[in-house]
């Protein structure tokens, strides 16, 4: 055993470089399938343990009536739920007081503000604390380092009203950040605020944001499934329905008792409204009655009022008679008077005349004082019907606008509005004319008093001419003295007389007192009367409003929607479809390029196997000819292979899981920043590909041996005979066969002779020149795609979001400004930019739509179509149609003249559209049409508040736009520079794992030319030493063997060209990411690089294959054991 063991480190450690190339081929292979391997399920299980430790929901709900207390302590005693809690979400316009470092102060941003659940969907801290009062605020880690910790977010003032209104607070304090695992990677989504992307997330405290109900509730289950596992899926679909079967119940019974509540209160308004209408209409007929009642009154006073003025009249008629009486007595006295009878008979005379006029003028007075109460009693009375007139026809006018504004809601035709308006006309101008003629009763009423004192000044003359009358006859009693006692007869009926006219004097002046009294209960009446009319008007008003309102609260508890649930899976969270697409991705990798890898890796082993066994031919004779079995020698080559193959897989597993998990991790963070990988032990990937090494390596050991053992023992200790040359194909072509040197000739017969040699050049070439290649032309994929993007399709380097409500002049004057103040000059065009998704048939997608009519919008967004090389310019869209990018049409198998489906809102809401351009372009997903199919399909204006403007540099870029932030009214701006810089950040990212493939192909290149040379040599060790002993020296032998090494490393480089694009494509096509799309292609140097470097890995494994050609012993190489 000892000397067998010995025989065996002897063969290892004289065949060191060949046991150190199997190794190293192992281990680079096993390397590479472990690293891959590894990194799906690492990723995997990165995102499971996130999601499990930080409790992502198992199932979302949305109810068309949201959810409350009641509803979610129901749901928690559903079977299988372990968590329940309701969240309420608002977008809003923020901006930080104190700005982070590298972020500009005071930019708007919107952000998207959860409350803070227990139990599911938990926050991870990176930095800080959680919130404890409700003016705190955690952010997103992922957009926000420590130091935007102390800062204020600020709500805007900006924000529309109704959204204001949901916070309880306008400014907050962050105290931390945070990782959520509802936002596992780095789409935000799309919101109606602002711009219409998010910017971020926030979380708060319940109380910090002001809401009724739950807009969502989060159930989880804590499943012991592994996430995307076929099990997990098939119990969310089952439990879905299950959950919808039992939640909606729940939601339809407290939308009953809502209904019902609501009736109870309807019964009760109405009741209140009976009672307020019996209460209303007993206060209206008490006020009716009390101005009945003063009407009445007011009426007796008039009456009273005549009445004493006929009595007045009475008491004048007295007077008169008396004044004729005492005329009479003077006439008497006078008779005897001859010498006055003429006289005193034209007196009398004309005292009668006076008298007649004087009664007949006071019998018209008489007559137009009676007219003048009769007109008054009728003007109070046209005056009554009137007023009632009028409250007719404004009710009527307040049913007839009311009947048509109910008609207008309803969609009535325009015949009818037009009827109906007609009708509010005709009435409008009835109760105009009537408000005239009461108008002008009243102004007659007040004429009424003025007209009776011109008839009472009238009375007064008449009593002046009594008077009058009265003197002369006095004056006539004076004459006659001598009639003394007649005389005092006289003066005694004359003071009789006097005292008749005071006593009418001071009736007359109580009559006119009264009357005066009478005006003002008139007044006070009237304005009891239009009181009373206004009450009956607003209570009639009041009462119609209330029945309109009670019955359209009816009709709407009658025509009330069912309670919609939808139960949604993790399947619909965004972070959590893309980070299983995104690792399928690798995996993807994994289940090619270790192909290349163990192929190559087993026929380096094959070949060095095969020639380790040749070479050792006559140690295997000597050692069955002193007995051992087939068994013992094939396994001291089964243990040399295994060895070498298990050292190499145990080096390969452990540098392999290490470096590929942590390295794609890396490049794929700008994706998904939640935590650091977790890098499984996966024993089973360790034992799968050092099983496979070994079936390889120890397969073809195995088939080597048993190949030599069948030959006798005598006829293995004699030297295998050289293979018999052969004409070859070139010899043929005589032209140029004639023109070869002796040994250019013997070089190209070597190449061919040795055929199986060749063919494992070729093949071991071939393969690495197709992963050099591969290499090469990922890099080339991904290197000028930021470039192509921001030099070629989005050539505008900022990009302006006005407010909504600035006009075009104001931006124009802005950027006037702005351009007069930094001297920058600049070209621009309007645009209008919304986000909006489409939900494809692997995923939900963010397209950024750009919407413009400027007919200077193509110089700063001008897509192309690439077809076989040519370029197509772009067109703007025409008319009901939409432009999309081309990995968006790829993705969902769309194609010109198709349809896509576009969704925008947070309801939900989409709108179809025919495709009508699809474009090239490598970073996100854009769409553009123009305004007219914007507005036809949204339903909404174009408002042109995006302007994209191009500066000549980038320093006078963000001068000018801080300018324009300073002094104009902005939503936001960017800089396509930024964008740039984190997208190439992110190319050089993924150059890392370009430059770990490319290393790993050199290395195997290295390893695979190493091998066959060495195997090469020694296998031509005899051949070599004829040579040295013909005269050549270390140059001419050294270019013999090189000679034929070149033409087989340029004929595997041709022969991995084709294999290389193929591979290429593949590995492009598998790598892809949602976000980015690479153009696949390889650059001319790249053939050139791949080329050099094989030839390099040639010329340097020549050099130190020179060494091991000087080595060769001429005597020692040519002996013979024969």
């Amino acid at each position: 055993m000892t000397a067998y063991l010995k025989i065996l480190f002897r063969s290892v450690k004289d065949s060191f470089s060949r046991f150190i190339a199997i190794m190293a081929i192992i281990a680079l292979g096993v390397g590479f399938y472990s690293g891959l391997a590894v990194t799906t399920p690492s990723f995997l299980e990165t995102g499971d343990k996130f999601l499990r430790d930080y409790k992502l929901y198992d199932f979302r709900l949305l109810s068309t009536i949201g959810f409350t207390e009641e509803d979610i302590e129901a749901i928690s005693r559903l079977e299988g739920v372990v968590a329940t809690e309701g969240a309420v979400s608002a977008d809003a316009i923020t901006f930080f007081e104190q700005g982070q470092e590298g972020h500009q102060e005071e930019v708007l941003h919107v952000a998207r503000f959860h409350t803070m659940t227990e139990g599911v969907n938990e926050l991870s801290i990176e930095f800080g604390r959680l919130p404890q009062n409700d003016n705190e605020v955690v952010v997103d880690g992922y957009m926000f380092d420590e130091s935007i910790i102390g800062s204020k977010l600020v709500i805007s003032a900006d924000n529309r009203e109704q959204d204001l209104e949901v916070f309880a607070c306008r400014e907050f304090t962050v105290v931390g950040t945070v990782y959520s695992p509802y936002y596992m990677n780095f789409q935000r989504g799309t919101t109606d605020v602002g711009g219409g992307s998010l910017g971020f997330y926030a979380y708060v405290l319940e109380d910090a944001l002001d809401f009724e109900y739950f807009t969502e509730a989060y159930i989880y289950c804590a499943r012991e499934e592994y996430i995307y596992s076929d099990e997990y899926d098939a119990f969310m679909e089952s439990q879905a329905d299950a959950y919808e079967e039992q939640i909606l119940p729940i939601l339809e019974l407290r939308l009953d008792d809502t209904i019902l509540d609501a009736r109870e209160e309807l019964d009760d308004a109405l009741i209140e409204m009976e009672d307020a209408r019996s209460e209303a209409a007993q206060e209206l007929s008490d006020g009716q009655a009390e101005l009945e009642d003063a009407r009445l009154e007011i009426r007796d006073g008039q009456e009273q009022i005549d009445d004493g003025y006929d009595e007045l009249a009475d008491a004048r008629n007295e007077l008169a008679d008396i004044g004729a009486q005492l005329d009479e007595a003077e006439t008497r006295l006078e008779a005897g008077r001859a010498e006055l009878d003429s006289e005193y008979a034209s007196f009398v005379e004309q005292r009668e005349t006076a008298i007649l006029e004087i009664e007949a003028n006071r019998q018209i007075l008489d007559n137009n004082l009676n007219e003048l109460a009769t007109a008054e009693a009728e003007l109070l009375a046209s005056q009554t019907a009137l007023i009632e007139g009028l409250q007719a026809q404004r009710q009527a006018l307040s049913d007839l606008r009311a009947a048509r504004q109910q008609a207008e809601e309803n969609g009535a035709p325009l015949e009818q509005l037009t009827e109906l308006d007609g009708q509010i006309n005709t009435l409008r101008t009835e109760i105009y004319y009537n408000e005239q003629a009461l108008q002008q009763i009243n102004d007659n009423l007040a004429n009424i008093p003025v007209n009776r004192q011109v008839l009472e000044e009238s009375y007064a003359r008449l009593d002046d001419g009594y008077a009058e009358i009265e003197n002369a006859a006095a004056l006539f009693e004076q004459m006659y003295a001598e009639l003394e006692v007649n005389e005092l007869a006289l003066a005694e009926g004359r003071a009789q007389y006097e005292d008749g006219l005071s006593q009418i004097a001071e009736a007359e002046a109580e009559l006119n007192e009264a009357e005066a009294e009478l005006d003002e209960g008139r007044a006070e009446f009237w304005d009891g009367l239009l009181e009373f009319v206004e009450g009956q008007s607003t209570f009639a008003s009041e009462m119609a409003q209330a029945s309109q309102t009670i019955d359209y609260a009816i009709r709407s508890l009658q025509n009330i929607d069912r309670p919609e649930l939808y139960v949604l899976g993790r399947d619909t969270n965004v972070g959590y479809v893309s980070l299983e697409n995104d690792a399928q991705i690798v995996a993807g990798v994994a289940a090619v390029f270790p192909l290349f890898f163990f192929a190559i890796a087993a026929l380096v082993c094959s070949t060095t196997m095969q020639r380790m066994v040749a070479d050792e031919r006559t140690q295997i004779g000597t050692m069955r000819a002193m007995g051992y079995t087939s068994f013992a020698i094939v396994m001291k080559y089964i243990l040399y292979a295994g060895i070498a193959t298990t050292t190499g897989s145990i080096i390969g597993f452990v540098v392999g899981v290490k470096i590929f998990p942590t390295i794609i991790w890396d490049v794929y963070r700008m994706m998904y920043g939640f935590a650091p990988v977790t890098v499984l032990d996966m024993p089973e990937v360790f034992v799968l590909s050092t099983s496979v090494a070994l079936i390889c390596a120890l397969g073809v050991t195995l088939l080597s041996c048993l190949g030599i053992l069948r030959e006798m023992p005598a006829e293995l200790v004699r030297p295998k005979a050289p293979i018999a040359g052969k004409r070859i194909l070139l010899e043929r072509i005589t032209f140029l066969w004639t023109k070869l040197s002796f040994l250019h000739k013997v070089s190209a017969r070597n190449v061919f002779r040795f055929k199986k040699r060749m063919f494992m050049m070729l093949i071991g070439i071939a393969g690495c020149t197709a992963l050099v290649l591969t290499a090469f032309g990922i890099k080339d994929s991904i290197s000028d795609v930021v470039g192509t993007q921001y030099d070629k399709i989005l050539t505008y380097d900022i990009q302006f979001v006005f407010d909504d409500d600035v006009t075009k002049e104001e931006i124009e004057q802005t950027l006037e400004e702005a351009t007069e103040e930094t001297g920058t000059a600049i070209t621009y065009a309007y645009a209008q930019q919304e986000n909006v998704t489409h939900n494809g048939e692997d995923i939900i997608r963010d397209i950024s739509l750009i919407v413009s009519n400027d007919e200077n919008i193509l110089q700063f967004i001008h897509p192309y179509m690439r077809d076989s090389g040519d370029i197509t310019e772009f067109e703007w869209p025409g008319d009901g149609q939409i432009g999309i990018s081309k990995k968006l049409a790829d993705k969902n198998d769309l194609s010109v003249g198709d349809t896509i489906v576009i969704g925008y809102g947070d309801q939900g809401k989409s709108v179809e559209v025919e495709i009508g351009y699809i474009f090239d372009n490598y970073i996100f997903h854009y769409a553009v049409m123009n305004s007219a199919t914007y507005e036809r399909l949204f339903g909404e204006e174009y408002t042109p508040t995006t302007v994209l403007v191009q500066t000549s540099s980038e320093e006078s870029a963000y001068d000018f736009a801080s300018t324009v932030s300073r002094i104009g009214s902005l939503k936001s701006w960017s800089a396509t520079s930024e964008s740039r810089r984190s997208f190439q950040e992110t190319m050089n990212q993924l150059n890392l794992v370009v430059y770990l493939v490319i290393g790993c192909a050199a290395l195997l290149a290295f390893i695979v030319l190493f091998n066959l040379n060495n195997i090469n040599i020694t296998e031509r060790v005899r051949e070599i030493a004829t040579l040295k002993v013909l005269g050549f020296n270390r140059r001419e032998t050294a270019s013999y063997v090189m000679r034929e090494n070149i033409i087989l490393v340029c004929m595997g480089f041709i022969v991995g060209i084709p294999l290389g694009l193929a591979l290429h494509r593949f590995v492009i096509a598998k790598i892809e990411m949602d976000m980015v799309t690479f153009d696949v292609q390889i650059f001319a140097q790249s053939y050139i690089f791949a080329l050099g470097m094989v030839l390099l890995f040639s010329l340097v494994v020549d050099f130190f294959m020179r060494g091991k050609i000087d080595r060769i012993h001429m005597a020692e190489a040519l002996k013979s054991i024969e």
